[in-house]
């Protein structure tokens, strides 16, 4: 009788936690289970999705924009997301693959509506780390691909949507990589997004950015408007690496054969021959150095400043480096006149067009000329790791000047300080810091959205006064107490520092309290 009593309490027992499990309490390691459903993005329709709903989807991503999305059979899209604190520490292969049009991937996540501003609906499918995707193969979209070869193709060619496979020359200009029709339409090669940049191999990066350079771009035409502008810059989106398929290289590319260069010589030019876009070959002229630029002039006293694009000037020999910092250099060059912002310019692109003559010896002023002139692109952003300031077109006394430049992977920099660094420059172009009671703290904020191992910028100290300069780094804005170096100097030196913080981090470097001025210059990042 005991017995049967005892093992009725057990039943008892057992029926009791069989009871609570099956009503949802949890096990003891906390993980709530949840049966996982697979779809086939082939067959699945709106009526699979459900918000909240976990799942396997299987799909090939389809990539639009910036994003990838998985459709289904009746056009349902669905985007594949994660939160950015996680894609950040991706592989680069899975950020590749995530950016490739056609890829198979099974994604194990939760489907759940996003609401925007505007009251638009996204349908998602949140995922939660790198192994909740399953990559297969690629498999090619059925889609008609138009071959051009830009010799004979023309802007009649061109169609927003188009899926082409376009071969030409790429002509660099102001960092950006163009092919250019037969009737000089230019068609400018862009990924679909910066993670496929990014990913690319650095022997392909190199080519991109190499004039003359031989490329087939399997892609599609894509109009885009720039923000504040009605100007269309006509495009060919690329989304792997593979579609880049690079033939032989020439220094000098072929023009095409309405590329007129006209010949002109400096010593009889006058304003009448300078034409904005215009091809020429400027004989007989002498360089003068004036605020760090350099300028050619025409027999009538007009003044071209002698422009060199950063990712032409980063190749240029030191020699030519050097001849475009003399004063008096004879010079015969050849480029494009170019109007920006008031300046006469004239654009080269490479170090064949430039041939240098005697010195003659002159008066004229000049100073220390840095050869890059425009630093990248001429609004003072830049598409490299190095901000050089170069492109700063104001060229302020205040101390409270105010700017934001833009620069590689999404990096910003926001300054408030002085434009105008009289003859205390390092390499051209700076900013320069101070503080007192008439002009207040000057400072320059740095946002590295994507994480930074190692910092260095030149500092130089500016004006006169024995006692020594002075700055401060913070981490953080420049309301940031929490300081993390501090600098006292006489003259002029490099400043270095190890980070190695990932994700958003902002650094400020301010004037510390009553320091006189000083220059900072050829701020870079790792």
């Amino acid at each position: 009788m005991r017995k049967l009593l005892l093992l009725s309490l057990a039943l008892t027992v057992l029926m009791s936690c069989k009871k609570d499990d099956e009503t949802g309490i949890p096990p003891i390691d906390g993980q709530q289970k949840q049966s996982s459903s697979v779809l086939d993005a082939k067959t699945a329709t709106i009526n699979d999705y459900k918000d909240g709903k976990k799942v396997s989807l299987k799909g090939n991503i389809t990539v639009k924009g910036t994003y990838s999305y998985i459709i289904f059979s009746d056009k349902t899209e669905v985007q594949i997301f994660a939160h950015k604190s996680i894609v950040e520490n991706f592989s680069q292969e899975t950020k590749k693959k995530l950016a490739t049009q056609g890829q198979e991937v099974t994604v194990t996540g939760t489907f759940k509506d996003h609401k925007l501003k505007n009251g638009t609906v996204i349908k998602e499918i949140l995922y939660e780390k790198e192994s909740d995707l399953v990559f297969g193969n690629v498999t090619a979209p059925n889609e008609t691909i138009t071959e051009l070869d830009a010799k004979t193709a023309t802007v009649n060619d061109y169609k927003d949507g188009k899926k082409v496979k376009l071969k030409g020359i790429i002509s660099v200009e102001n960092n950006k990589s163009y092919i250019k029709l037969s009737d000089q339409t230019p068609i400018q090669i862009y990924s679909v997004s910066k993670n496929v940049f990014d990913a690319l191999s650095p022997d392909t990066k190199t080519k991109l950015n190499t004039n003359g350079q031989e490329v087939t771009v399997t892609g599609t035409f894509k109009n885009f408007t720039p923000k504040n502008s009605n100007n269309i810059i006509r495009e060919i989106i690329y989304e792997k690496e593979e579609d880049l398929v690079f033939g032989s290289s020439s220094a000098t590319p072929t023009p095409p054969a309405n590329d007129t260069v006209t010949e002109l010589d400096a010593k009889t030019a006058t304003t009448n021959d300078y034409v904005s876009g215009k091809k020429v070959k400027l004989s007989n002229a002498v360089i003068s150095v004036e605020n760090n630029k350099s300028y050619i002039k025409l027999s009538d006293q007009t003044s071209i400043q002698v422009y060199v694009p950063s990712n032409a000037y980063k190749v240029l020999s030191e020699n030519t480096k050097t001849k475009l910092k003399t004063n008096g250099q004879e010079l015969t060059i050849t480029g494009t006149f170019k109007d920006y912002n008031g300046t006469k310019q004239i654009i080269c692109e490479k170090e064949e067009d430039l041939v240098f003559g005697n010195v003659q010896n002159n008066n004229q002023n000049g100073g220390n000329q840095n050869g890059n002139q425009g630093g990248g692109n001429q609004s003072g952003n830049t598409t490299s790791n190095v901000f050089d300031f170069e492109g700063i077109n104001d060229s302020s006394k205040s101390y409270n000047e105010t700017g934001t430049l833009t620069g590689a992977d999404g990096v910003t920099l926001t300054y408030k300080a002085r434009t105008d660094v009289d003859k205390f420059g390092i390499t051209g172009k700076g900013l320069m810091l101070t503080d007192n009671n008439t002009y207040g703290l000057s400072y320059i904020k740095i946002t590295f959205p994507n994480g930074v191992k190692e910092i260095s910028f030149d500092y130089k100290e500016a004006f006169s006064g024995k006692q020594d300069r002075h700055f401060l780094v913070y981490e953080g804005d420049e309301n940031s107490t929490t300081k993390i170096d501090e600098v006292k100097f006489k003259g002029q030196n490099k400043y270095t520092k190890e980070l190695n913080k990932k994700g958003s981090y902002t650094i400020t470097i301010k004037a510390a309290k009553g320091t006189r001025q000083f220059v900072i210059d050829n701020f870079s990042w790792k």
